[in-house]
Order: C-alpha cells, then sequence, then structure tokens
C-alpha cells in the first residue's frame, strides 16, 4: 500500500530545489539515451538476492533521467529525486504509478544510504514499472527531440 502524500511542486521552485533553465534538446537526448542503456543493461541481468539492490538503484536511476529530461524540455532543473517525480503529475501519468516511483525513490535511499536490503519483488515491479514510464515519458518528449 501506498501513501498517496506528495508536495506541490510550487513548494520545490519556492526552496530552491527547482531552478528555471533554457531547455536543452541535447542535454534531454543524452538523459534519454543514457536512461534508455541502462534499463537495457539492468534488464539483461539475472535477478536474484546479489543482483536485486543493483537492479533496483539503476533502474530508479534511469527512471529519474527520465524525469529530469521531462523538467529541462519545460525549462527547469532540479536539485531533487522528490520533485522531478512529482512533477510528471502535471501530464496526467497514472497518481499510482507516480507514487510507485516515489516509493521506489525511498527504498533506492534506503539501499544506498543505510544498507537496507531489497526485496526482489520490488526489482521485478521496478522494472515493469520502468517500462510503462519509459513509453509514456518518450510520448511527452517527443516535441522536443524535433
Amino acid at each position: 500500500i501506498f501513501k498517496f502524500i506528495m508536495k506541490d511542486f510550487k513548494i520545490f521552485l519556492e526552496d530552491g530545489s527547482i531552478k528555471r533553465i533554457t531547455p536543452n534538446k541535447l542535454l534531454i537526448k543524452s538523459l534519454v539515451d543514457d536512461a534508455v542503456k541502462r534499463l537495457n543493461f539492468y534488464k539483461k541481468l539475472k535477478l536474484n538476492s546479489e543482483t536485486s539492490k543493483y537492479i533496483l538503484e539503476n533502474v530508479y536511476e534511469s527512471l529519474r533521467e527520465l524525469a529530469d529530461a521531462v523538467l529541462i524540455k519545460d525549462g527547469y532543473k532540479s536539485y531533487s529525486h522528490e520533485a522531478s517525480i512529482v512533477y510528471l503529475l502535471k501530464y496526467n501519468l497514472s497518481l499510482i504509478e507516480i507514487n510507485k516511483f516515489d516509493n521506489f525513490r525511498k527504498i533506492r535511499n534506503n539501499s544506498k544510504y543505510y544498507g537496507k536490503s531489497v526485496d526482489l519483488e520490488d526489482s521485478k515491479e521496478i522494472v515493469e514499472l520502468a517500462e510503462k514510464l519509459l513509453k509514456e515519458i518518450k510520448n511527452i518528449l517527443k516535441d522536443a527531440n524535433s
């Protein structure tokens, strides 16, 4: 069960977690390319107790790169993973999917910074989520790459 508690995007603008920038098509393309390569690489790994942590952390990273690409398209730079995730709500992406993404942010932080283990099921689930969001975000970005 996911908690549906997310900050309003305006708060991130006010506290400096988000800054206005000039959109950069080359950076957007680079972020998307890196995200796709990272996702494809980690999807090839056999999921087990030794790889689940790395799969989740890196697939999360590919999702964050995609979210940052959307922000850049719209003239923002994020200094907060949470802000990047919240911003996707502007594009009417599924609230459930965005909350899952934010939950994976928390799991990744606990794994990366506090040594918590990662469930195999969470790693499977983030790969599935990434596949869905990759299609949706590429659709959002298609105008930025023309």
